[in-house]
């Protein structure tokens, strides 16, 4: 008859196969089925008794130094932080955090994870697994914050850390929905950019100049908030009385954000564009503009393009613009 294999807990006293069956899946079901060797051996494990249930099948391993359960109750819980346990201090950030926070992110891969710098780990199946590890040599307290039971970038410091991406009307766009939807506040935004300008970090100095524009400290390129701009051509349209009028559209042809358009009017193939004032290194990229009215013209829809001078200068000729394109002969018309 085998004889129950010894357990040494952290009281010193032996205990039976079943009882370290116990503790390690207790550990497991608060840590989404995932969790480091380096846990369980300090939890009074052995590597030995770790190394039989890989064995028998009841543990799995799940990257380098991090086991699990072969069944998890949720499979892409149990990924994202077995990428975690594979990491020392290790946090989700970039996409992956600002997806976590709600940031208008569609689904990334590979899963980004932050680390101090020095303390990553080589994992050997990482990209194939679906992770990508990113060292900093700046990951303050204040930068880590937890969002759904995983501990990520703070808004302040994901948002920081995605200008590096080199899309900027999209990289814009983001922190102005941030901004917009009260997810971080321009002062908490600003002294975050300011921590990290002083440590050289890549991407900074993209991000300083969109806080920048965003607070309006430079009174002859400061953009005026979408949001702003939106309410002014809402109130210019409003007697139109125009039907299915749609903000932020996702159209036939979307392929991600850059696809979604800030207005349009399915009902006639008609989309419409928005231009506020802004900088032209930042947040227009004309090229990127004229692909996308191509990929709507190709798709049989029309494009208009109003800036703020426009809306709020010319009124009258938006109105007409749009009075034409809608075939509009029986359509309400602005009072004189």
């Amino acid at each position: 008859m085998q004889q129950p294999e010894p357990f040494i807990g952290p009281s010193g006293r032996s205990r039976s196969s079943l009882q370290i069956d116990a503790v390690i899946h207790r550990l497991l079901a608060t840590n989404d089925g995932a969790i480091a060797r380096r846990t369980l051996t300090a939890a009074g494990i052995r590597r030995a008794a770790i190394a039989r249930r890989i064995r028998s099948g009841a543990l799995v391993e799940l990257a380098p130094g991090v086991v699990g359960l072969p069944s998890p109750a949720d499979v892409e819980r149990q990924r994202v932080r077995a990428g975690l346990e594979s990491q020392l201090d290790a946090v989700l950030g970039y996409e992956t955090a600002a997806a976590r926070h709600g940031l208008p992110i569609e689904k990334q891969a590979p899963t980004h994870l932050v680390v101090p710098h020095g303390r990553a780990r080589t994992l050997a199946t990482g990209e194939r697994a679906g992770w990508r590890v990113h060292q900093t040599r700046l990951l303050r307290p204040v930068d880590i914050v937890e969002v759904d039971g995983f501990l990520a970038t703070s808004v302040p410091r994901t948002l920081i850390d995605l200008a590096v991406r080199p899309r900027d009307r999209w990289l814009m766009w983001i922190y102005e929905t941030a901004v917009k939807e009260a997810l971080v506040s321009i002062v908490d935004l600003r002294a975050c950019v300011l921590a990290h300008s002083r440590r050289g970090k890549s991407g900074i100095v993209r991000s300083r100049a969109i806080v920048d524009a965003l607070i309006g400290d430079s009174d002859d390129a400061a953009p005026i908030d979408l949001s702003e701009l939106e309410l002014a051509f809402f109130r210019l349209v409003s007697p139109l009385a125009i039907a299915g009028l749609r903000a932020q559209f996702r159209p036939p042809w979307y392929d991600g954000w850059r696809g979604i358009v800030d207005f349009a009017i399915p009902e006639h193939r008609l989309v419409i564009e928005l231009d506020g004032r802004r900088w032209h290194s930042l947040t227009q990229d004309q090229a990127n503009d004229r692909a996308r009215d191509r990929a709507a013209r190709a798709n049989g829809w029309s494009v208009l393009r109003y800036g703020w001078e426009e809306i709020t200068r010319r009124p009258d000729d938006v109105v007409a613009d749009l009075v034409v394109a809608l075939g509009g002969a029986d359509m309400p018309q602005l009072a004189a």
